[in-house]
């Protein structure tokens, strides 16, 4: 058996500080009429298993939103969104954005069909 890799100890950090971590409370759920109404909070890019691709940070303002198997998230909650050629368009916001995200389902029956979202920004 291997021996266990030895990590590297944290240093301190200075008093009243935490350290930052990209968390997310869940992805959004892909369910045709979930919503949200939130302010983005930049991206950052993971690698699928279709190559690299970047994930929204959306934090919830208003009501709540669903993320996977059909738990409810809201104030304040940060919500994980797949980059799509729906959802791309929320790369050109400048992080503190805020902005209403709708699914509202598949542009056909096929496995290659497009997921269809509503995008908006305040008026």
């Amino acid at each position: 058996m291997a021996a266990k890799k030895a990590s590297k100890p944290k240093k301190s950090l200075p008093k009243g500080y935490k350290e930052l971590t990209q968390r997310l409370d869940g992805f959004f759920e892909r369910t045709e009429g979930n919503s949200i109404e939130a302010l983005t909070r930049g991206d950052f890019a993971v690698n699928g298993k279709f190559g690299r691709k970047r994930v929204f940070r959306l934090e919830v303002v208003e009501g709540e939103t669903q993320v996977g198997d059909g738990e409810m998230v809201g104030l304040g909650a940060i919500v994980g969104l797949d980059e799509t050629g729906y959802t791309k368009k929320l790369a050109d916001l400048e992080p503190g954005s805020r902005v209403f995200v709708r699914y509202d389902g598949k542009d056909g029956e096929g496995q290659q069909d497009a997921h269809v979202f509503t995008i908006a920004v305040p008026e």
